[in-house]
């Protein structure tokens, strides 16, 4: 990164991190449950698995330390030093609800409810700045021939983002060039207001699969985000790898894509085929299906059907129904694997766990790392069955350890990552856990990449073609 873009993504970095836990919070706050003496997190009476997410998310940040084995009620938690001072007082966080609903007018170009974030508050001054900040940004992304009103060009200026003319200055430019994460927290804003709920309340999960339709999500601005990161920073990587299995002297009759979203990256691989190559998107979402369905019209031999990357069998059946077998197939996929419904494995490994992550289930109650790895070598073994022929092209995301976010903090989304996708039971896990998962299944992965570093200090996605191992 360039001088001017450095100081730029530790405030975005910054202010993502704080939009994320802000209303976890101010739900501890309220009840008053931010002591200065060391806990258990057993001795809340709340949803274990979502408690285990926001300390984790807590230590991640650098704001509590925590002891013990992951997922247990004896898991012991101490704010640290810097912990302490930033969560003394967070009275005035009482706003940020209504800030963060604010925020959506302003994504719309309704700015009628602007003021100006209160100064001298320490970290609720910077979570507000923040539920302020980030709109702003998409909103120029999204519109960039509108000019914002006198008030947020002040906000702007005030950060050396636009001169006193409301012109972007170099630093401003940075941050419209790195901007897009803001669409992440606000793709699950829905989530983070519903934090006291999800802590403290019934526990029933936000991820509704009823019809296709999911409450916890806004999949249509998750889907944007998805495809300008893969743009931004996995196309390359992708189509080195892509690109040689149709040179083969067998190539693929099909691609089918695993969880296709706006199909973008779909239609992206047709350009690059013979037509006669049949694209086949399979996702869950109703909204992305209809989506998909728009954004791949243009293409002769294309389908969009319904489907669920955890049940394999089931889609290679359909494949079949359309005249298609498993081992004509190239499987792609991109961020969807930790995506997938948890479910318990069939057999438990009697292993140890490798990696320490913390997710819950749909009931809010924490997931033992041992057994989440187990389900997911049983998830890639029911894979193996049909990956004989082309095998899965798969990008993916992941959490890091606590002391690698730790030691990037101001340049990781770690601390956001985790915990939104804890909060919505999805299933991160650190990539060399996820690569060993895929090995003990009996799959072999071909020209392994990580990536993220540059920006993130650390890797935070894979790409892997996993095939059958020999």
């Amino acid at each position: 990164m360039n001088s001017a873009a450095i100081p730029t993504w530790r405030l975005i970095c910054h202010s993502v991190n704080l939009l994320a836990v802000a209303t976890s919070l101010l739900s501890l706050s309220r009840r008053q449950l931010l002591p200065f003496q060391p806990f258990r997190v057993g001795q809340l009476e709340g949803n274990q698995g979502y408690l285990h997410g926001l300390f984790r998310c807590l230590d991640s940040l650098g704001w509590a330390d925590r002891r013990g084995a992951e997922a247990s009620p004896c898991l012991e938690v101490e704010l640290t030093g810097e912990g302490r001072r930033l969560l003394a007082d967070l009275s005035g966080l009482e706003l940020v609800n209504d800030w963060l609903e604010q925020a959506g007018h302003f994504l719309r170009g309704d700015f009628r409810l602007w003021s100006p974030p209160p100064a001298d508050l320490g970290l609720v001054s910077e979570v507000l700045q923040a539920a302020r900040l980030a709109p702003l940004v998409l909103f120029s992304l999204l519109q960039p021939d509108q000019q914002l009103p006198p008030g947020p060009r002040q906000l702007l200026h005030a950060h050396l983002w636009q001169d006193a003319g409301g012109e972007w200055t170099p630093r401003g430019r940075a941050g419209l060039a790195l901007g897009a994460v803001f669409h992440y927290p606000f793709a699950y804003l829905q989530t983070l207001l519903q934090a006291d709920a999800l802590l403290f309340g019934d526990a029933q999960s936000l991820r509704r699969r009823s019809g296709g339709v999911e409450e916890h999500v806004d999949r249509e601005r998750d889907i944007l985000f998805s495809g300008q990161v893969f743009t931004g920073s996995v196309a390359s990587v992708f189509w080195e790898l892509f690109l040689p299995i149709f040179e083969s002297h067998s190539p693929p009759r099909a691609v089918v894509d695993l969880g296709c979203g706006d199909g973008l990256m779909l239609a992206e691989l047709g350009r690059r085929l013979d037509p006669s190559v049949l694209l086949v998107g399979v996702e869950y979402n109703q909204v992305a299906r209809q989506t998909a369905a728009r954004t791949l019209a243009a293409f002769p031999h294309h389908r969009v059907i319904e489907g669920d990357i955890g049940n394999p069998g089931e889609l290679v059946a359909r494949l079949r129904e359309m005249g298609v077998a498993h081992q004509e197939v190239v499987f792609v996929t991109k961020s969807v694997i930790h995506n997938r419904p948890y479910r318990p494995a069939r057999q438990p490994s009697g292993r140890a766990a490798l990696g320490r992550t913390a997710v819950a289930d749909g009931q809010g109650a924490p997931i033992d790392n041992a057994d989440l790895e187990a389900s997911l070598v049983e998830f890639f073994a029911d894979w193996k069955r049909f990956l004989g022929g082309h095998g899965l092209l798969a990008v993916e995301a992941h959490t890091v350890p606590c002391p690698t976010a730790r030691e990037h903090f101001g340049r990781t989304l770690s601390p956001c990552l985790d915990l939104t996708h804890c909060y919505s039971n999805q299933l991160l896990v650190e990539a060399a856990v996820y690569r060993d998962c895929a090995r003990r299944a009996g799959l072999t992965s071909e020209h392994p990449r990580e990536l993220g570093a540059a920006a993130f200090g650390h890797a935070h996605m894979t790409v892997d073609h996993w095939k059958v191992a020999p």
